[in-house]
């Protein structure tokens, strides 16, 4: 059985993607969040799953927007190669696909991120690489995206 670390508010569940991958969670009242960033020297991947907890309502198309502006202001340069709803655990997402130039001196990281709200929870769930190391690394990718679960999305909430 693989292993799996639960927030201990239990609001983001992920998987334990092993040797040279570090866990962080953060916790506050209205957000949670866990990462997984690789340790391997030379090498670049981070995984984040969060759940914000927000007042005002927002549909997923709305929160898409909305992360989209605060990448653009971010960065160097943001490309969206691919945006379009995506169905998992009963939850509809949209899911996008982005190249982002940190620095025209590195190379481009891809990030495939997937957006949902349910109810008054924004939730977030994206792995970025280097191409070379998202190849490297792509089941680990995989199970992040599939393996991850949100509090949020149970019946009860």
């Amino acid at each position: 059985m693989l292993e799996v670390f639960t927030t201990p508010n239990g609001r983001v569940s992920v998987p334990v993607l092993g040797q040279g991958w570090a866990l962080e969670e953060q916790s506050s009242t209205l957000a949670t969040r866990v990462s997984a960033r690789l340790v391997v020297p030379g090498q670049f991947a981070l995984f984040v799953a969060e759940d914000h907890y927000a007042e005002v309502r927002c549909d997923a198309e709305g929160w898409a927007r909305a992360r989209l502006e605060e990448y653009s202001g971010r960065y160097e340069a943001v490309t969206c190669r691919s945006l379009e709803p995506v169905e998992v655990g009963g939850v509809r997402w949209l899911e996008a696909s982005l190249e982002i130039i940190v620095h025209s001196r590195l190379a481009p990281l891809n990030k495939l991120e997937r957006i949902a709200a349910v109810g008054g929870h924004r939730l977030t769930l994206s792995t970025e690489a280097s191409a070379k190391d998202l190849r490297k690394y792509w089941l680990e990718a995989q199970r992040w995206l599939e393996e991850t679960r949100f509090g949020a999305g149970r019946k009860e909430n």
